[in-house]
């Protein structure tokens, strides 16, 4: 497999702040703490047994078993000492365990993310020859640090993973059939994306059949899944937070308000509802954007996810503690070979034990490259 051709962007500017992650902090801390206890007995005691020796060496008129008796008492000395040093840094390695574990329970992290096509339009192999190249480590690797200090990485899954070959026929659209193959799926499991949407324009690009083979792709490499009749809820240290999804013309007050009753009944603590609409390379939502999001959170969605028009548009706060994103543009997105506006980001939102909402962007370029679509993610230099 040949090496990822790694852009390296500069770190100085991220303003993301990763979820801290209690167990990593724990073994991180506790590995210092004896790293550090050891280098200081060996380091210090090396110094004591000189200083020891010294001392026997030039202590006058003393025997021979009275500067050994002496050197036993000081090595006691020196090691009630380093007794009590080691105490009071395992005290403070506990606490530091105790408060990463108090800020892990007290809130939840989750990135959002546009437009993955994992795959080719029909007529197009160049997604395929990459992955051929490099594997499917290769196209999250440039966000993968992002990604994986979260609870739930969300994407908007726009494409299939099949073997079929027979296409639907569109009329009145443009002529993309966007299809990776089955094993394409694992690019979002070693990219640490755990949820899809499936509710858009081109996961039944390949019938029936293709959509049904999608998600049993996803599901081989443990990816959830929701969108068009299907909702789903995610449980993170007991907060219940529950997905729907709706396309084009199934966008509807009386189609999101069944699915909302639906997450209500699972007892969902927070609501977040996808709409896959809006003009593309349009920079400004539709009013039919504006509209239908504004309904979703009147309904009961707490953070609307919009995508299609492959560019970013606004994120807007629609009332206390209610999130819209109008547009996150694309992402990892095979479906164009090089893309006008390679700009993205990810969207954190994070929330709190009293289920209030905040949020920050981590600006992104789809691209490593600027005159190519390398199909890999990088964070903006």
């Amino acid at each position: 497999m040949a090496p990822f051709p790694v852009a390296t962007p500069d770190y100085s500017r991220l303003r993301a702040t990763p979820r801290n992650n209690s167990r990593k902090k724990t073994a991180a801390v506790v590995s210092c703490v004896v790293i550090i206890f050891l280098a200081s007995v060996f380091g210090v005691g090396f110094c004591w047994i000189k200083q020891i020796e010294f001392n026997i060496a030039t202590a006058p008129g003393s025997s021979q078993d009275d500067l050994i008796a002496r050197a036993i008492a000081q090595l006691e000395q020196y090691r009630a000492q380093a007794e009590a040093e080691a105490a009071v840094a395992a005290e403070a390695a506990k606490n530091d365990a105790v408060l990463a574990s108090e800020v892990d329970a007290s809130e939840i992290i989750l990135s959002f993310i546009g437009d993955c096509t994992l795959g080719d339009n029909y007529y197009s192999s160049r997604f395929a020859s990459y992955y051929d190249r490099y594997g499917s480590d290769y196209f999250f690797s440039g966000v993968w640090s992002i990604l994986s200090n979260d609870d739930l990485s969300i994407a908007n899954c726009e494409g299939t993973f099949t073997a079929q070959t027979t296409r639907v026929d569109k009329i009145g659209e443009r002529n993309f059939w966007f299809r990776g193959k089955p094993e394409y799926a694992e690019i979002f499991q070693k990219g640490s994306v755990e949820v899809v949407n499936l509710a858009n324009n081109h996961t039944l690009d390949y019938g029936r059949t293709g959509y049904l083979d999608t998600k049993a792709n996803l599901k081989r490499y443990g990816i959830d899944y929701f969108g068009n009749e299907e909702i789903l809820i995610k449980e993170i240290r007991g907060i219940k937070i529950g997905f729907y999804g709706l396309y084009f013309g199934y966008i509807t007050v009386n189609a999101i308000k069944e699915r909302i009753q639906r997450l209500q009944e699972l007892k969902a603590d927070i609501i977040v509802g996808t709409f896959h609409t809006g003009n593309e390379n349009q920079y400004t939502p539709t009013n039919f954007q504006v509209y239908i999001a504004d309904q979703a959170v009147l309904l009961g969605t707490d953070i609307v996810i919009q995508h299609h028009p492959h560019v970013i548009q606004d994120i807007v706060w629609h009332s206390e503690n209610k999130l819209i994103a109008y547009s996150l543009g694309n992402f990892c997105f095979g479906g164009n070979a090089n893309p006008r506006d390679k700009r993205s980001l990810i969207l954190r939102v994070k929330i709190d034990a009293n289920l209030d909402l905040t949020y920050e962007t981590i600006p992104v370029l789809i691209s490593g490259r600027s005159d190519v679509n390398d199909y890999r993610p990088v964070l903006y230099p």
